[in-house]
């Protein structure tokens, strides 16, 4: 190995400074946010927009008695449960769209529409059709693993084809 790229191999970075600047405005932007979210919380009344001390004081009553936490770790469930469903389902279905070109064509319409609307609006047609489970969460995540498997296997298998071929050692044709 060059003596140069060895050099620059084993430098060694000098480690990262914090910027109080960078920290300070941060802070600022942290603060004016709340103050206007305080300042206009102020005429409503607080079903509509509760203030931040009320926000605060809610957030200390429901981590205090355990609600918090409990419905932390069912929100982290179902968001887990939604990811594995949607992997089980996007992952064979993406390499079934990828593999077969006719039912790649078949859907080929409906995919790009399902990516291009909000995941907001998703939640509530989520809502809607399945009620509030883990079912919810798993419908976004399927049809976008679906499109980018879809789009690897369609590009992965010819060249692999290609690949297979010239190691056996068989005549390619363009026919």
């Amino acid at each position: 190995m060059p003596k140069v790229l060895e050099e620059g191999i084993h430098v060694v970075t000098p480690p990262r400074k914090w910027r109080m600047d960078l920290v300070l405005q941060r802070l600022a932007l942290v603060a004016l946010i709340v103050a206007i979210w305080w300042i206009v919380s102020l005429p409503l009344p607080h079903f509509i927009m509760p203030g931040p001390p009320r926000v605060m004081q809610a957030l200390a009553m429901i981590s205090g008695n355990g609600d918090l936490w409990h419905n932390l770790a069912i929100t982290l469930g179902r968001v887990c449960a939604g990811f594995l469903l949607a992997t089980a389902i996007g992952l064979p279905f993406g390499i079934l769209l990828g593999a077969s070109r006719r039912l790649g064509d078949f859907f080929e319409p409906i995919i790009p529409v399902m990516n291009t609307i909000s995941s907001a609006i998703w939640a509530i047609f989520a809502i809607i059709w399945f009620g509030v489970s883990n079912a919810t969460s798993a419908r976004r995540c399927s049809t976008r693993s679906m499109r980018h498997l879809r789009g690897g296997v369609t590009t992965w298998m010819p060249s692999s084809r290609t690949l297979g071929m010239l190691l056996s050692g068989r005549v390619i044709s363009d026919k």
